[in-house]
């Protein structure tokens, strides 16, 4: 009874993560959109093509297609790095979405080290107290646990 709970619970958590995770990113590449086109030097192209990888990866991870992300992440990492600086908060949550897709891959060791990667971009960024951190280190304790059963 108590796996059976406690399996119950994970499957939740990993539910909600996955629709905040979805929810956010969606959030932050519609409200982006102004400062990306107010960098200097940033082309209509470039911002099209970051959004357009974004909702292509959420698109296949909406449809458990996860390996199928990874190119469309990998690509907007490489075009946000162009359009911003390497330590954006906005690439954290392009780190914390192919954790995700590391984790369900069953590769826990490529996830977590995305996971790290985010950390060190809201630690230098937020707040010690802001809530990102504590997603964060959720996201990183979460692949620990699940290393450990």
């Amino acid at each position: 009874m108590l796996k059976t709970t406690n399996l119950l619970f994970q499957l939740k958590s990993i539910y909600e993560r996955r629709l905040n995770l979805l929810h956010t990113s969606t959030y932050y590449f519609n409200n982006n959109q102004s400062e990306i086109n107010q960098k200097k030097g940033v082309s209509l192209k470039e911002t099209i093509s970051y959004l357009n990888c974004e909702r292509s990866a959420l698109s296949c991870i909406k449809n458990n297609e996860y390996s199928s992300a990874l190119p469309y992440l990998q690509q907007s990492i490489d075009i946000q790095k162009q359009i911003f600086h390497r330590d954006h908060l906005n690439l954290t949550f392009t780190y914390d979405q192919i954790g995700f897709v590391y984790e369900k891959l069953n590769q826990p060791n490529e996830a977590l080290s995305f996971y790290e990667l985010s950390l060190n971009i809201r630690k230098k960024i937020l707040p010690n107290d802001h809530i990102d951190l504590a997603e964060s280190y959720d996201n990183m304790a979460n692949v620990f646990i699940r290393k450990l059963i």
